[in-house]
């Protein structure tokens, strides 16, 4: 168990050059409007790249401390010249003031190594790395960075990341400039930061901003490992029609829906209809080209919808991901794109609410460059997103070969005591087949 975090001081990290009076108001997109005012939590991990005698912890935590937050710090404030918005506050829900608030950085001291991390990832001591949590909206700001130390001198950058502001390949945009301008590398990733509110221009008639509300029942989250042999034997067992697709996620995604619905068909007694949302970037969607190194939030959620666990999974997720396409995009711009998109949901949130079907958030980060996120002092040996305290939500991410996937569900109590059996049953199933 990782023992005590302790936060040494604070500092505000400013902007290196004022922002312009003419960038002063940046636009929210349409996109961005629909957006709960929520943080997406994140953390890198850093083993230490030097030996170090055990007689001399206290002087080497000193010393990276020195040398590694102050090269963290001073690159941060050249990377929000380029990233002005995330050093500003929201106005309303539909336009941040660029006033060069700046982005708060925590150091913390961690009083134990960072291998008892690595080898028993719980969530609740996660959390502990991440200067907020997924719901607390911190003084209104878009960033808030802490930087924990461990004993041994391995590094925990937690990272909180105002979903409103940006998606998750955006947060990755940011931190890959942010590592390389940190690194005196070059060139610099510069983003595209008015693509998205061009193409998706805010409304007047979108509600204010939708708080997420702290969940008050009882919420597990686990990790699930599946290494490339595991995803190998998932994709033999498949129909043949599906054999030869090359993604690794998929297979993934298919197993752990088929188990959720095993395990819920054995809670209620029944086969309850399963509804799954996937989230589609839209980058690659539009009729008109736009940036991939646009900033902003340009993913939707794409509905799948199966009835019985021996449904045509793979057929549901390609009809769901299929509606994402230009003329939805389309839609979304009309005068009433708003209404159209809650429409779009309403359905199926209604008969969620009454019990007549199940419900989960599905989303990868895989072959997002997070991985190579390398500030300085190497590469991280691992990351995560802890504290999504959101019921019924999995997220995939890479192992750090490449070659696996990981999975990070949350569901209530009983439904994971349910959807851990289901799931050993079901892996036993495919390595004995």
């Amino acid at each position: 168990m990782m023992k005590k975090v302790q936060v040494i001081d604070k500092e505000t990290i400013k902007p290196s050059s004022p922002t312009p009076p003419h960038l002063r108001i940046f636009n929210l997109s349409l996109i961005d409007q629909y957006i709960v005012t929520a943080y997406i939590p994140f953390i890198l991990f850093y083993t230490p790249n030097t030996e170090i005698d055990h007689n001399e912890l206290n002087n080497a935590r000193d010393r990276y401390k020195k040398n590694y937050l102050d090269r963290l710090k001073a690159s941060l404030s050249e990377t929000l010249t380029l990233y002005y918005q995330l050093a500003g506050r929201f106005s309303e829900n539909i336009e941040i003031i660029c006033d060069d608030g700046g982005v708060d950085v925590l150091n913390a001291r961690v009083s134990s190594p960072l291998s008892e991390v690595l080898n028993r990832a719980e969530p609740e001591t996660l959390s502990e790395l991440i200067p907020c949590d997924y719901y607390q909206h911190r003084d209104n700001a878009l960033v808030v960075v802490q930087f924990n130390v461990f004993e041994c001198g391995g590094i925990a950058v937690g990272v909180c990341f105002s979903h409103k502001a940006g998606d998750a390949l955006s947060l990755s945009m940011f931190l890959t400039t942010w590592a390389s301008i940190s690194r005196g590398s070059s060139p610099v990733l510069r983003p595209e930061l008015h693509g998205v509110s061009t193409q998706f221009p805010p409304s007047l008639d979108v509600p204010l901003a939708m708080h997420v509300e702290r969940r008050t029942e009882r919420l597990v989250s686990k990790r699930f490992v599946f290494n490339a042999f595991m995803i190998s034997s998932l994709k033999s067992k498949a129909p043949l029609p599906y054999q030869a697709i090359r993604s690794r996620v998929l297979p993934v995604i298919v197993l752990l829906w088929k188990t959720l619905m095993a395990a819920d068909k054995q809670k209620h007694g029944h086969q309850r209809p399963s509804y799954v949302g996937i989230g589609v970037n839209l980058r690659t969607k539009l009729e008109h080209p736009i940036s991939r190194v646009s900033f902003g939030n340009l993913v939707l959620i794409a509905p799948a919808l199966a009835t019985d666990e021996n449904d045509d999974l793979v057929e549901q997720l390609a009809m769901g991901v299929g509606t994402i396409d230009s003329e939805y995009a389309r839609r979304l711009l009309s005068k009433d794109g708003y209404s159209k998109m809650i429409d779009m949901f309403g359905e199926y949130e209604e008969q969620f609410s009454r019990g007549e079907i199940d419900r989960y958030g599905m989303t990868s980060l895989c072959r997002f460059p997070f991985y190579e996120v390398d500030f300085g002092w190497g590469k991280p040996v691992w990351l995560n997103f802890p504290g999504f305290e959101e019921k019924n939500l999995i997220v995939l991410m890479d192992t750090q070969c490449g070659k696996g996937v990981e999975a990070w569900v949350t569901l209530e109590e009983d439904a994971m005591v349910l959807f851990q059996s289901k799931l050993t049953s079901m892996l036993q199933l495919s390595s004995n087949l």
